[in-house]
């Protein structure tokens, strides 16, 4: 079986919303899609429950594959603009902060959920997406 997550790289002024998991690890919106739901919505209601932004995606970063806890991995990342309002910490998400691709780059990589964080930053820098057609959502 694969677990298949939404996941979105929000940049704003020139730096990256990261949320701060009860863990204590950094992390992209992220979560995993649920029934019935595809997975474009499934990236925005992360973005909203983890950050209170409401979001457009514009692109497809990249579609991640790995291996974590026993089970293959499927990440699909956009890349997404965001409107409105951070909201406030809760018991979830402790904080929610912009950083600079460098300082991303400078953080140790267990400051991560993900420990491909820093690859994805680099694939992001990169500036090739892919256009959200390319998954067509069959119903």
């Amino acid at each position: 079986m694969i677990d298949v997550l939404a996941a979105a790289i929000i940049e704003k002024k020139g730096k990256i919303v990261m949320v701060k998991e009860d863990d204590g690890d950094w992390n992209f919106p992220t979560g995993h899609v649920e029934p019935d739901e595809d997975v474009f919505e499934a990236a925005k209601r992360e973005i909203k429950e983890e950050t209170g932004y409401d979001a457009e995606l514009t692109g497809i970063l990249k579609i991640y594959e790995y291996f974590k806890g026993g089970k293959n991995k499927l990440r699909i990342t956009f890349t997404a603009d965001a409107k409105g309002e951070k909201r406030e910490p809760n018991e979830e998400i402790i904080e929610i902060k912009e950083f600079s691709p460098e300082e991303i780059e400078s953080m140790p990589d267990e400051s991560f959920r993900n420990k491909h964080t820093k690859e994805m930053v680099r694939d992001y820098l990169k500036k090739k997406t892919y256009p959200l057609d390319m998954i067509k959502m069959l119903r």
